[in-house]
C-alpha cells in the first residue's frame, strides 16, 4: 500500500516537471508572429531617426551651407525621402541642425574654421554653458521651413536663446508676407516649459503641432494645447494680436519734420560712449543696413512695452543679419532684437572658431558695425524703458567681447505714454467674503 502511494507521488512529480518543460520547448521552437526586423523601416514608426531623410537634409546643407530658410521645393524633396511625412522631415531637419550641419564662413578662407572647432559641426555651436546642442525648425503656411538653434551667453543663463525661440524669431524676420504663419514646429528634444509658454504667443495653441524626440528616444507629435494646459497668453493682458497676426509699424512721415535721429557709440574698455552723430549722408534711411534695421523695427512685436527695436548686424563681407523684438505675455520668455540677431548669425556661420567646447565663438573678427532702430515715445515711463533696453544691448555686446561701432537710430513718435491705458488686462474678479 505504501509502495503504491510512493509510485503515485513520483508519477505526479514527474508530470509536474515534464509538462512545463515541454511547453517551454514548444514555445521556443514555434515561429514568432509579426513583422521581421529589417533595418530602419522596422523602427520608422517610433524611432526619432530616419536614415534616408537625415541623409537628404545633410545633402541640402552641403549645397546651402549658410541657409536658415529652406524653400518649399527643397522641403518637398526631404519629405519625399521621409516617405511622404512632413513631420518626419521636420524632425530630420531639427536633428541635423543640432548634430550634423556644418555652416562654414562663406567666402572667407582667412577665417575658415577647423574641424576641431566647436563652432563647426553642429549649427547649434554657441553652447558655451551647457555644451548641449538644440536644433529646431518651423513649417510655415507657405511651405517654407525656418531653422533655429540655441545660443548661450558666457556665464549668463537667463539671456539664452532656445532653439525654438530662434526658429520662431527667424520666421518673424524672414517671412515673405504678412499672411504667412507657423503651422508646425520640430525640435530634437522635448520643449522646456519656458518654450511651451513662448509658443503660446504664436496664436491658438490647438493649431500648432509640436514634433520632438521624447525622453525615451521615440518620435512624438502633439498639439501645443496638450502640452501646456490652461495656458496664459496675450488675451490675459488684453492684447488681441499675436506674433504672426499683428499690425506692422509705420514710419511717421511729416512734411516739416525728420522722424529719425542718429547717435553713434564707440566702445572703450567696456564703456560705450557717444561720439559724433551719423547724419543722413553717412547712414541715412537709404543705406542698406539702415533699411534692414528699419524693416526689423517695423516687424517687431512689442505689445507689452511698446518699445519696438530692430537690429542690423553688418559684417565685413557685406552681408547683413537682422533681429527684431519678440515679446511674450509671461515677459521672461521674450526674445530681444540683439539676442535674436546673434542667434541667427551664429547658425549662419558668422563666427570665428573657438579653442574648446566651452569657449565662446567670436563675432569680432567678422563683424563690421551694428545698427539699432528703436522707438522713441514722449512719455517719461517709456523713455526709461527705452534707456534700459539700449543699456541691455551694450551689456550683451560686452559679454560677447564685441567692440564695433553701434549706431542707434531713434524713430520719433508722438503718442500717449501711459502703457496701462493702451490695453485692458483680462483680470478675473474674485468674490469677496
Amino acid at each position: 500500500m505504501v509502495t503504491l502511494r510512493l509510485i503515485t507521488l513520483l508519477l505526479l512529480l514527474l508530470v509536474l516537471v515534464l509538462v512545463p518543460l515541454f511547453l517551454i520547448i514548444a514555445s521556443r521552437s514555434r515561429p514568432r508572429s509579426g513583422p521581421k526586423a529589417s533595418g530602419p523601416k522596422a523602427t520608422s514608426d517610433t524611432s526619432c531617426f530616419h536614415k534616408d531623410g537625415f541623409k537628404k537634409v545633410l545633402e541640402y546643407f552641403q549645397r546651402n551651407p549658410n541657409s536658415v530658410v529652406i524653400e518649399q521645393q527643397d522641403f518637398k524633396d526631404i519629405v519625399q525621402a521621409c516617405e511622404g511625412s512632413d513631420e518626419r522631415a521636420l524632425l530630420c531637419i531639427a536633428n541635423a541642425v543640432a548634430y550634423k550641419s556644418v555652416p562654414p564662413v562663406a567666402n572667407d578662407s582667412k577665417h575658415s574654421q577647423s574641424s576641431s572647432s566647436p563652432c563647426v559641426g553642429p549649427a547649434a555651436s554657441h553652447t558655451v554653458v551647457s555644451n548641449y546642442p538644440v536644433g529646431a525648425c518651423v513649417l510655415s503656411s507657405e511651405g517654407r521651413v525656418y531653422i533655429g538653434a540655441n545660443f548661450e551667453f558666457n556665464g549668463m543663463l537667463i539671456p539664452t536663446v532656445h532653439g525654438e525661440q530662434c526658429a520662431v524669431h527667424n520666421a518673424l524676420v524672414n517671412r515673405i508676407s504678412q499672411n504667412e504663419y507657423i503651422r508646425k514646429l520640430a525640435v530634437n528634444a522635448a520643449p522646456c516649459g519656458s518654450c511651451r509658454q513662448y509658443l503660446v504667443e504664436i496664436g491658438n495653441p490647438s493649431d500648432l503641432q509640436v514634433i520632438f524626440c521624447s525622453n525615451d528616444n521615440n518620435f512624438s507629435s502633439q498639439p501645443l494645447d496638450k502640452m501646456i494646459i490652461e495656458n496664459f497668453g496675450p488675451i490675459n493682458l488684453g492684447v488681441k494680436e499675436s506674433v504672426f497676426n499683428h499690425t506692422l509699424l509705420e514710419i511717421p512721415i511729416a512734411s516739416n519734420s525728420n522722424p529719425y535721429s542718429f547717435t553713434k557709440y564707440n566702445s572703450g574698455g567696456g564703456q560705450w560712449r557717444k561720439t559724433k552723430a551719423s547724419g543722413p549722408k553717412a547712414s541715412g534711411p537709404k543705406a542698406e543696413h539702415v533699411k534692414v534695421a528699419l524693416d526689423m523695427w517695423k516687424k517687431s512685436y512689442a505689445p507689452y512695452t511698446n518699445v519696438n527695436i530692430g537690429i542690423a548686424l553688418k559684417f565685413k563681407d557685406g552681408s547683413i543679419v537682422g533681429g527684431a523684438t519678440l515679446e511674450n505675455a509671461a515677459y521672461n520668455p521674450s526674445v530681444s532684437a540683439i539676442r535674436g540677431a546673434f542667434s541667427l548669425a551664429s547658425i549662419m556661420g558668422k563666427t570665428k572658431g573657438a579653442k574648446n567646447p566651452f569657449e565662446e565663438c567670436s563675432f569680432t573678427s567678422l563683424l563690421d558695425s551694428i545698427f539699432v532702430c528703436i522707438t522713441s515715445l514722449t512719455s517719461e515711463n517709456t523713455k526709461n524703458i527705452q534707456d534700459i533696453q539700449v543699456r541691455e544691448i551694450f551689456h550683451y555686446l560686452n559679454n560677447l567681447k564685441i567692440t564695433v561701432p553701434v549706431t542707434v537710430i531713434t524713430v520719433n513718435i508722438s503718442t500717449t505714454s501711459n502703457l496701462a491705458s493702451l490695453r485692458e488686462p483680462n483680470i478675473r474678479q474674485l468674490p469677496l467674503y
